[in-house]
């Protein structure tokens, strides 16, 4: 959003094919609001979040300490307070105003890499890898998940192909009649005898 507001052109990508259905985070704090505030999204966090204004502390049912919470920012920020937003609610209000301004998160799409073009820097990213395969004459079945790497310095990637059924005890030279190049790197299966 914050790019967006700017005047930046921005494409947001994401593997998963859904957003987030679970919370691993529940805290808002105050300079995140602030910057929301910026971009018109602070009242809409607040209004669905919980503020947070003190803790109790417990030990064998029997609360020992209280802690007041509610006005440690007072003079200090427009946002005083902890707000308890969770991750996936907090997911979810930002797809929902990226949408508003034109922004949609592309699902389910992996990104594989990045390109230095100098003036600018390029995504290289993989949409649906099973119908790219299909197209290229290889169907994977649903239950086989599949998974899309990009070679660079560090990372180097082989896929083994899996034994074509028949070929129990062919010698090397004979499978190698079987194993193509595209099947080493995992577009299509071998070849059945």
């Amino acid at each position: 959003l914050w790019l967006h507001h700017s005047g930046v052109r921005v494409r947001i990508v994401d593997e998963e094919a859904l957003p987030g259905t679970t919370s691993r985070a529940l805290v808002v704090h105050a300079r995140t609001l602030e910057l929301y505030r910026q971009v018109g999204l602070a009242d809409a966090v607040v209004e669905r979040g919980l503020k947070f204004a003190a803790a109790n502390f417990w030990v064998k049912g029997r609360r020992v300490a209280h802690a007041q919470l509610g006005d440690m920012g007072v003079g200090i920020s427009a946002f005083p307070y902890v707000l308890i937003f969770p991750q996936d609610e907090h997911e979810r209000l930002l797809i929902e105003r990226l949408h508003a301004v034109g922004v949609d998160v592309e699902r389910p799409v992996e990104l594989t890499g990045f390109d230095d073009r100098g003036d600018r820097i390029v995504a290289r990213v993989v949409f649906e890898p099973r119908t790219v395969l299909k197209e290229m004459g290889t169907e994977i079945p649903e239950n086989i998940p599949i998974r899309v790497y990009d070679s660079t310095a560090d990372l180097r990637y082989l896929v083994l192909p899996v034994r074509p059924a028949g070929t129990e005890g062919w010698t090397a030279a004979q499978l190698e009649k079987l194993v193509t190049r595209d099947s080493m790197v995992g577009v299509i299966p071998a070849s059945s005898p």
